[in-house]
């Protein structure tokens, strides 16, 4: 009786993981249990129109820039890594530059032994400005 009562509670756990996931994640399929290795879209509304068209003298086009950043945490106890914007405006400054315009975002999540590692990396590109 105690095999079937933990079969159970484990089956009840590994369907609240999936309910969990599915109020976290938008744009892809819902993040698996015991492994997951998906990439998501940017967080921004897909059916906006999110690139500036620049009219200004003021502004001159460096180019395209991207950066790849990372972090992970093991059994939510020690978690490191940086997944921000930062590494982007980094590598848009070694250009030369002064911002970034028409950013995308593309996110991948790794998840192994019902999230006892997790690894997030995430790839970032736009279009580097300056100003003149």
């Amino acid at each position: 009786m105690s095999k079937l009562f933990t079969a159970i509670a484990l089956l009840g756990l590994i369907g609240l993981t999936g309910c969990i996931g599915s109020t976290t994640f938008s744009g892809g399929s819902l993040p698996g249990s015991i492994v997951t290795d998906i990439n998501y879209p940017s967080a921004l509304n897909p059916s906006t129109n999110h690139e500036i068209e620049i009219g200004r003298d003021d502004i001159e086009i460096i180019g395209a820039v991207s950066a790849t950043a990372e972090s992970f945490t093991i059994v939510g106890i020690i978690g490191q890594g940086d997944s921000g914007y930062g590494k982007l405006l980094e590598a848009a400054r070694a250009k030369g530059a002064d911002g970034i315009m028409n950013v995308t975002i593309d996110t991948q999540i790794q998840a192994y032994v019902f999230g006892a590692y997790n690894k997030v990396v995430t790839t970032l590109s736009g279009t580097a400005y300056k100003y003149k």
